[in-house]
């Protein structure tokens, strides 16, 4: 009898009253909240890792493995590995110039950063200078007028709000209580709606700092949207400006991007 009753007893215990959400007693200020993101982020110059990578574009869906590297200010390089450990496919940057060496059409695509041509491939509400900034855990910071902190009781983060000085943009930063990663972050214009959308989730240590090992984006008004899955990530780790020198084939054609 007295198991029946224990029995019984069961479905009542998982309705038991959740114990109530509290607010911090303390909330940093916005200021101190900032300077945090900064120093983040100036303390990172390079990082090195390997993962995979989801790339959608319109109704065009493509991923699969791919390799990092990165080194301030602008200092970029993707290289897509194929099934069997062959690139087929490596974007290289200096912040100014690009290269696009497509191994399956064996064209070198050359041009400005800012050519329309590549325009139509790369993310423009983020801008290729802040790319590096994400993928290593970062927001790109608003130029703003005003700025506000709350506590999201629902959420149990830090919210960041900045205001554009004409008010026509808006930028929310949540920020993890325990250890102030950034955990999401999102621009909203006044006319143009959500710009772009970050998120970042499975911190792990990458060298002497944690950082986000998954990294996704998503703008609306381009379509498009990507993230990384990281297997393995370095933060600081020794690199130079040789490593973003792009081997080119023989037989490659080049194209020069307008």
């Amino acid at each position: 009898m007295v198991v029946f009753i224990s029995l019984g007893l069961l479905p009542l215990l998982g309705c038991a009253p959740k114990k109530a959400l509290k607010r911090p007693s303390f909330i940093p200020s916005s200021h101190h909240l900032i300077n945090t993101i900064h120093e983040r982020n100036e303390s990172i110059r390079s990082l090195k890792g390997i993962g995979k990578i989801t790339y959608v574009n319109g109704d065009k869906k493509q991923h699969g493995k791919i390799l990092v590297m990165g080194l301030k200010p602008t200092y970029l390089r993707f290289d897509v590995i194929g099934f069997w450990g062959n690139p087929t496919l490596s974007f290289i940057t200096d912040g100014t110039q690009i290269s696009l060496l497509s191994y399956s059409e064996r064209r070198l695509y050359k041009g400005n950063i800012d050519s329309q041509g590549f325009c139509q491939i790369w993310p423009l509400a983020l801008g290729i200078q802040n790319i590096l900034s994400i993928i290593s855990g970062n927001i790109p910071l608003i130029e703003y007028g005003r700025e506000e902190v709350e506590y999201s009781l629902k959420e149990a983060l830090y919210v960041i709000q900045l205001i554009s000085k004409d008010g026509s943009k808006k930028q929310k930063i949540w920020l993890d209580v325990s250890n102030l990663n950034c955990v999401k972050g999102e621009v909203v214009d006044h006319k143009e709606g959500l710009l772009f959308r970050i998120e970042f989730a499975k911190f792990k240590k990458a060298g002497n700092l944690a950082s986000p090992f998954l990294v996704k984006t998503y703008m609306p008004n381009e379509r498009t949207q990507f993230s990384i899955k990281f297997k393995d990530l370095v933060l600081n780790s020794h690199i130079t400006k040789e490593d973003f020198c792009l081997e080119v084939p023989e037989e490659i054609e080049t194209v020069y991007v307008d």
